[in-house]
């Protein structure tokens, strides 16, 4: 009986078909997975930069500034009657017990409230240069020099402790800092309208030297003008 070529040719052809198609399924659905896997990845990346992005970048505020003051801010009638002392909580303990730091009492507060008091007094003076001195080499690396501003009117200026990790020359201290800029005039600060209070948080450990630096400066973006 002869072979039916024929038959069997077809039945060849139709194999080698049904496995060609298998064939390209498994490939569409292997390219559909990089594919799948790279659009995951991407959608992963571009999510992070977002983030990163979003936590980076500084809230846009619409607010309406002053004129700087033209003359001495320690001879302007309006700003001298505001509560001007710097006023100083160490609440650890839940005390709650505040003083007001004087030029006289500064030398009984430790070395890194006598920086703040410094700090801000830099603020009132106007005086970029002395204020970014406070900084660390790693922080003015990373976020870069204050620029010139006009003196600014703080009142209601406070100093409270609020956290203390470690020992000694690796401690490393946060306070909160919160003052109202009367008449803001914005070359200092953009983020707060005038009498407004937007806390911040300054972080400060020691240099090489062992002198205290502000590490980082964290402000917390919400708003107080409660005047009580």
């Amino acid at each position: 009986m002869q072979p039916n070529t024929e038959h069997d040719t077809a039945r060849s052809y139709e194999e080698l078909l049904q496995q060609s198609k298998r064939m390209k399924k498994k490939i569409l659905i292997v390219i559909a997975a990089i594919v799948g896997a790279l659009l995951v990845l991407f959608l992963i990346v571009t999510g992070i930069e977002m983030l990163q992005s979003s936590q980076n970048k500084i809230p846009e505020y619409d607010y309406e500034f002053y004129p700087p003051y033209d003359g001495d801010i320690m001879e302007y009638p309006a700003y001298l009657e505001l509560n001007r002392d710097v006023m100083f909580t160490e609440d650890l303990h839940g005390l709650k017990a505040t003083t007001a730091i004087t030029e006289d009492t500064l030398e009984t507060y430790d070395e890194y409230v006598q920086l703040l008091y410094a700090y801000l007094h830099t603020v009132i003076a106007g005086d970029a240069d002395a204020y970014n001195g406070y900084f660390s080499a790693s922080y003015i690396r990373k976020y870069g020099k204050q620029a010139s501003f006009s003196p600014q009117m703080l009142y209601d200026i406070r100093i409270e402790l609020y956290s203390r990790e470690g020992e000694g020359d690796s401690a490393k201290i946060t306070y909160q800092v919160d003052y109202r800029i009367f008449e803001n005039d914005g070359s200092f600060r953009r983020d707060v309208e005038s009498d407004a209070i937007r806390p911040q948080y300054v972080v400060m450990t020691k240099n090489k030297e062992g002198k205290p630096v502000i590490d980082l400066l964290v402000t917390r973006y919400e708003t107080s003008k409660d005047l009580s």
